[in-house]
């Protein structure tokens, strides 16, 4: 697991190594998953590495909590 950055909201941003389980359930491919308590991201580093960086931070950006 590696950060990646956080967003403006204070949410760390994490890739997820290949093999690693997401400590979040039903975390399927593509997506970014949130643990609202932790204030963590998680997103899987294929698609970090396929889409960039600066594309899963840009989509981290817009999400809001509550939201």
């Amino acid at each position: 697991m590696q950060t990646i950055g956080e967003t403006r909201y204070g949410y760390k941003v994490v890739a997820l190594d290949a093999g690693e389980a997401s400590p979040m359930q039903n975390h399927k491919g593509g997506e970014i998953a949130v643990d609202e308590q932790g204030k963590v991201m998680y997103a899987w580093g294929v698609f970090v590495a396929l889409y960039g960086t600066g594309s899963i931070m840009e989509a981290a950006e817009k999400y809001k909590a509550g939201k």
